[in-house]
């Protein structure tokens, strides 16, 4: 486990947070079998974002489980908009890996991606960019029965932007997913969702665990 007796604590932390999260707060919408699979589908996500934060290759395997577990669910409950967007990570995470092995560095006592940082201005175009896609979805949205088009608006282009940093080893794609989990805490706080609010808390941890990890390799602005 990367990071040493801190990284094996803090995944340790991720899923005992997911099984609490799951006992506390079930959700009754599910069977019985359903629900399991929803915990083991939150319990593979946690294990990979925090491998990706590590910068481990490996965090793509759990990720690619928790994508199918998860789609499985949203086909059940009919969330076509959902499996869309999955279709997307699906994609962007294949094309990850291949970029991913192409930099992986394997030594003696580790093994971790290469990363990359962005230069100010391409950081700031790319901030621009987002926050102009934001506004439009937002606009888009008030014009149907969406009872929160801007939050909506927050945690769906931020995703696309941070997953697509996170194909190419920026690590300004930490800074992304910490918006988009912000806003899906804002979210899910005023559904009432308490087990989905818990667990962005912790993603929103993990943004600031990653990011501090991915500074670590002192990488040059591109």
């Amino acid at each position: 486990m990367g990071d040493g007796w801190f990284g094996l604590l803090f995944i340790t932390l991720g899923l005992l947070t997911q099984l609490a999260s799951f006992v506390w707060a079930p959700d009754t919408s599910l069977s019985p079998a359903d629900a399991v699979i929803s915990l083991v589908c939150g319990m593979f996500g946690i294990v990979g974002v925090v491998l990706y934060s590590q910068k481990k290759l490996s965090g793509y395997l759990f990720s690619f489980v928790q994508l199918f577990l998860y789609v499985y669910l949203a086909a059940k409950q009919h969330l076509w908009g959902q499996i869309a967007q999955n279709v997307f990570y699906f994609v962007t995470m294949i094309g990850g890996m291949y970029i991913w092995i192409r930099h992986y560095r394997t030594s003696d006592t580790d093994s971790e991606v290469d990363t990359l940082q962005l230069s100010h201005k391409w950081f700031g175009c790319i901030l621009a960019g987002t926050a102009a896609l934001i506004c439009g979805l937002y606009y888009i949205l008030r014009l149907t029965n969406d009872p929160q088009p801007f939050i909506d608006a927050f945690t769906t282009v931020p995703a696309f932007v941070a997953q697509i940093l996170l194909m190419l080893r920026y690590r300004e794609n930490w800074v992304f997913w910490a918006i988009l989990n912000v806003a899906s805490i804002v979210l899910w706080a005023r559904a009432e969702n308490w087990c989905l609010m818990i667990q962005y808390i912790f993603w929103t941890i993990n943004c600031a665990y990653g990011y501090h990890l991915w500074r670590t390799s002192q990488p040059p602005a591109a």
